[in-house]
């Protein structure tokens, strides 16, 4: 046999080698994430993000996982559905910090399970790296931490030098409680603890409320009246009502006295689900708060 003919069968196993390796270690997936039970629809996010999404057996009702086939609702948060969690024998559950009493419930099933902090960005960009190591998938976190970071770094740069022109950036975010035609007590007033004080930090500006998130119940409409804020920013989770309108909502906040953002029109109603669900997609939701706060700002270059 001549050196050009054996070279031929070693050239194609070298060349099959080239081709099989990328191929090999983007379909690797860890044992422990073989069978994944998401408890957020961040989690989720994450698990998409990093490519391995399709591992996903079990999911919440709040989950757009459970419109995939071979994904089962597991029930919410507060009713979480623990036979249909067996039932999809899963390698690993994981869920957010908030799920304090979970584990030890899981560990008595017989259910690995970790969990994660999207309560704020670090929290976040954490989660991924935590969720990557643990499935094999590394890279592919690390790619992602330095993505978003680098979109989070861009838009503060863009956004920051506009913050600076306000007298008195500081922003009042409140969730939910629009019932009706006004506002209810129902609402919850984000604080300094908070995914939004995150989010409104970077781009410069402040929180108006320095406390930890707190229910509505908690204050008196004198109170948040009291912490005079240059603009509202009310986060209106998809409960499949109507949104109300910028008129409609100043409105709201005039009949409890905060007459001067009212009249000034600086009340913003958002809803896009990366403000609604802290995850990867949070340069997203920093983006939709500036160009909403800074609009007046943009406006008079």
């Amino acid at each position: 046999m001549s050196p050009l003919t054996w070279g031929r069968p070693l050239l194609s196993v070298v060349w099959l080698f080239i081709l099989w390796v990328p191929v090999s270690q983007a379909e690797f997936v860890s044992g422990d994430c073989k069978r994944i039970v998401s408890l957020a629809p961040s989690i989720t996010e994450v698990l998409d993000e990093i490519g391995i999404g399709s591992h996903v057996v079990g999911a919440t009702r709040y989950d757009s996982a459970i419109e995939r086939s071979g994904v089962r609702s597991i029930g919410g948060f507060l009713d979480t559905n623990f036979e249909a969690m067996i039932q999809v024998h899963p390698s690993i559950v994981i869920a957010l910090h908030e799920y304090t009493s979970l584990p030890q419930r899981l560990k008595s099933l017989g259910l690995t399970s970790i969990t994660v902090d999207h309560r704020d960005i670090q929290g976040i960009l954490d989660s991924i790296s935590i969720i990557g190591s643990l499935c094999g998938k590394e890279l592919e976190a690390n790619l992602l931490r330095t993505k978003l970071v680098d979109q989070q770094t861009k838009i503060e740069a863009e956004f920051r030098p506009l913050t600076e022109r306000l007298a008195d950036p500081a922003v009042l975010v409140v969730i939910g409680g629009v019932e009706g035609e006004g506002l209810s007590r129902s609402l919850y007033v984000s604080g300094k603890d908070g995914f939004y004080a995150d989010l409104l930090s970077g781009l410069g500006f402040e929180n108006a409320y320095r406390g930890l998130t707190a229910s509505g119940a908690t204050f008196s409409w004198e109170g948040i009246r009291s912490l005079k804020p240059f603009a509202i920013v009310h986060i209106l989770p998809d409960s499949g009502t109507r949104v109300p309108s910028r008129n409609e909502l100043a409105t709201m906040w005039k009949a409890v006295g905060l007459d001067q953002v009212a009249d000034r029109k600086r009340v913003f109603a958002l809803h896009d689900s990366s403000l609604i669900i802290p995850g990867p997609h949070y340069p997203i939701a920093q983006r939709i708060l500036a160009e909403t706060l800074l609009e007046e700002v943009q406006d008079a270059e």
